[in-house]
């Protein structure tokens, strides 16, 4: 292979292969449309795990009736046009690991040593780390039950579904182990994960013939909250999996201001196991919570956790959107409403404007402490990273709320008449502006984006997206139908 020879590297060499292989069938039967079954099943096998691990059958089972349709409920049908009662039971599988081969140890190899053998830089070979032989399908399998129905002749419409999925056998690292093997833990089907949630979706569409106005309106809102169901974590540690964690949860300090005087600092809990500073005025104070006269995260475990606690949870909650539209004598109006009802947010480094002696302070940071301006609500400036780290800590006073409200896009167009434009033999012209991301409603500090904060690392708490933001947009246009 090229990379294990020595000198001068201009080439590189890489190979690597994964198949997939399966088999699907589908039945599906219909009785005077009102019973409705589906039934599927698929045997799929994938190359990155081992043999005797690579297939994994995965059915499922879905069945409607449509109560509308019986004779019974004739005579409803001028208020209650529409219902149909479903619910399904099935399973998928993920094969999504890190790698083609996780189940063979693999040796690490280095040939550019930071030492020389002879004169010359050696090629050393480093003991592989652990695998999981028995690494297979992560399984998802998701059960609902749902009502889809319609009011007054068909003017509104909806539904409703309430699912629970569970994520068995999850492709995470393996139970925490003791730092001194020297290794990390090996990739496995380590926890389970439940998810339950809710959708409802509404839709109305209606005519006024008097003023010759066409109008809809629909509103869609879900929620989900995901929970760790089994993880050997026999420590309880906070850093990983647990048993009960809710997928998003922010653990930090409470903390009631910043410290005014010293006499302050001398009366309060020592937080001195947070960081060897001498704490000042203008530093964060935090909650003694245990209330044994120091600021600790204790074993940072669920049973000793310090004072630290959950105060807060990153997971999108109540996502919904709104849609509002019509026409009138040529005009037509779209307006698109979208946004997250419940989030919190830990920020990042930016958020505090300075981080270290080379920083440039980022734009909209809120006013820092100074013994001038005592009600700054940002801590005091350092450029020693132990003391900026010590403000730092997760905590209540800088959580942010990033739930939102963005007017995502209006369209506003004008369709000539077709008797003046049929005079021209032109079938349809029509003028428009439409606007995207007009406005958006939000506490969260203005150097985020609401709607993009989170997608690099939701589960962490930590805003480490540096995306582009969301750009506004304006266009005006002609459309012309010959």
């Amino acid at each position: 292979m090229l990379s294990l020879a020595t000198g001068s590297q201009t080439v590189g060499d890489d190979a690597t292969s994964w198949a997939v292989q399966g088999v699907f069938g589908r039945l599906h039967y219909d009785y005077d449309t009102k019973y409705l079954i589906d039934i599927n099943g698929r045997y799929d096998g994938s190359s990155k795990f081992a043999k005797g691990h690579r297939f994994a059958l995965f059915p499922s089972v879905s069945a409607a009736w449509y109560l509308s349709h019986e004779e019974f409920m004739e005579g409803t049908s001028h208020i209650l046009s529409d219902l149909k009662l479903r619910g399904s039971y099935g399973s998928l599988g993920n094969q999504s690991i890190d790698g083609n081969f996780r189940y063979v140890p693999g040796y690490a190899i280095n040939r550019d040593q930071g030492y020389l053998i002879d004169g010359a830089r050696g090629v050393t070979v480093t003991a592989p780390g652990l695998v999981s032989a028995d690494l297979t399908w992560e399984k998802v399998t998701q059960w609902n039950v749902a009502a889809d129905f319609g009011f007054l002749q068909s003017r509104l419409n909806g539904s409703f579904d309430v699912f629970t999925r569970n994520t068995i056998g999850m492709l995470t690292a393996s139970q925490p182990l003791p730092g001194v093997l020297g290794t990390n833990e090996p990739q496995a089907n380590a926890a389970d994960m439940k998810t339950s949630g809710w959708e409802l979706e509404l839709k109305w569409n209606d005519r006024i013939k008097s003023i010759d106005l066409d109008y809809h309106a629909s509103f869609v809102l879900s929620d989900a909250l995901a929970e760790i169901t089994k993880y050997d974590n026999p420590q309880g540690s906070l850093g990983s999996y647990y048993v009960g964690r809710k997928i998003g949860e922010i653990w930090g300090y409470e903390s009631n201001g910043l410290f005014q005087s010293d006499a302050e600092i001398a009366n309060a809990p020592s937080q001195t196991a947070l960081a060897t500073v001498t704490w000042l005025p203008g530093d964060v104070r935090y909650v003694d919570k245990n209330g044994d006269g120091f600021i600790t995260s204790g074993k940072n475990t669920v049973d000793d956790h310090g004072d630290r606690s959950i105060i807060g949870n990153n997971t999108p909650r109540y996502q919904y959107g709104i849609t509002l539209g019509g026409a009138w004598k040529g005009f037509d109006l779209d307006i698109f409403l979208q946004g997250v009802g419940k989030r919190d947010w830990n920020p990042d480094g930016r958020f505090y404007g300075v981080n270290g002696r080379w920083d440039v302070p980022a734009r909209d940071i809120g006013s820092y402490w100074t013994e001038k301006t005592p009600d700054g609500f940002l801590p005091k400036m350092y450029q020693d990273d132990e003391h900026t780290s010590a403000n730092r800590q997760t905590n209540s006073r800088y959580l942010q709320d990033a739930s939102y409200l963005r007017f995502k896009q209006l369209s506003l167009g004008y369709t000539l008449p077709a008797n003046l434009t049929r005079k021209a033999s032109i079938d349809k012209v029509r003028v428009y502006f439409t606007g995207q991301n007009l406005f958006t409603w939000t506490k969260l500090s203005k150097m985020y984006d609401p709607e993009i904060i989170g997608t690099a690392a939701r589960d962490t708490g930590v805003a480490n997206n540096l995306s582009y933001p969301i750009a506004q947009a304006f266009s005006f246009g002609l459309n012309v139908t010959f």
